[in-house]
């Protein structure tokens, strides 16, 4: 996204982790095949936690009705999307695209 006015676009990522949870059969066994795909495609910093393992990670949580959670610890958080929006346009511009 680095372009001429602005070689260093920040979209302000913060890598604090990601957390699924399931709260039904179904969500957990959703959650057990996502890991399993995302093992396969090598991914190392996925964790399935138990309610037990939930609550040591985030004693601030109410938990009692889940039954998994998916976490990923790196590589994993958000971002300012209006950042990332007008860095894209902005190499958009660059490049020749003219908008109406």
């Amino acid at each position: 996204l680095s372009t001429e006015t602005d070689p260093n676009v920040d979209v302000q990522f913060q890598e604090h982790g990601y957390l699924f949870l399931a709260s039904t059969e179904s969500g957990a066994k959703q959650l057990k095949e996502n890991y399993g795909v995302q093992c396969k495609a090598g991914c190392e910093d996925i964790h399935l936690l138990s309610p037990t393992e939930l609550k040591e990670m985030f004693p601030w949580m109410y938990n009692d009705d889940v039954l998994l959670g998916s976490f990923g610890s790196k590589g994993e958080g958000w971002f300012d999307p209006w950042a990332l929006l007008k860095g894209l346009k902005d190499k958009n511009i660059e490049m020749g695209v003219k908008y109406v």
